[in-house]
């Protein structure tokens, strides 16, 4: 008995470490056709941690190339194109500048987005706590409308259960699982 309760409560806290809050809206009816091709864009840097939009893009163009349901593009290609057609904010496009995008990469959707927080805190029991904030838009370059957004807000202790169990202690885990989830998000858009 007591090693079922044991392996219950085991369960219980690696349940917990793998939340965290992603609130994501379809704006589409049914699933897209798999293999679409997506260009993930520099993420905008609203942090004022240097590198931070760097890293979220990089987390993010690796966690979508690990699925199946899309073709994601080189993102030295997308600087290239961005370069070429003047585009200096990814995420403020023009129907222009989103269909020079489309063309010159022969994508169907792009990825963009923020990077809202990205540091650490001091917690005098835990250490050094992270927190990350990002939000993220799939957006259709056929129609210009996004068809997918998220937002997510993650601290490291919040998976905590006890005596610090639970939480995630490395700024770039944290990063790496909320853009994951934003990712298997954008993902199961594609799975017609």
């Amino acid at each position: 008995m007591s090693r079922v309760l044991s392996s219950l409560f085991g369960l219980m806290l690696l349940l917990a470490g793998c939340s965290h809050n992603l609130t994501s809206a379809y704006r589409i009816s049914e699933p897209l056709a798999k293999g679409a091709r997506v260009a993930v864009l520099p993420f905008e840097n609203l942090s004022g941690k240097e590198g931070a939009s760097e890293k979220i893009t990089e987390y993010m163009v690796l966690a979508l190339q690990r699925g199946k349901n899309l073709e994601v593009t080189e993102f030295g290609q997308v600087y290239e194109q961005m370069r070429r057609y003047r585009i200096r904010s990814a995420t403020l496009l023009t129907d222009a500048q989103l269909d020079s995008l489309a063309s010159g990469l022969k994508i169907g959707y792009v990825v963009t987005g923020s990077v809202l927080d990205y540091h650490e805190t001091d917690n005098p029991y835990l250490g050094k706590i992270p927190q990350v904030s990002i939000n993220v838009r799939l957006i259709d370059c056929a129609t210009h409308q996004t068809i997918w957004t998220g937002v997510a807000n993650a601290r490291g202790d919040q998976s905590e259960t006890v005596f610090g169990l639970g939480a995630i202690r490395s700024l770039e885990e944290l990063a790496h699982s909320v853009v994951s989830q934003a990712s298997d998000n954008i993902s199961a858009v594609f799975r017609k």
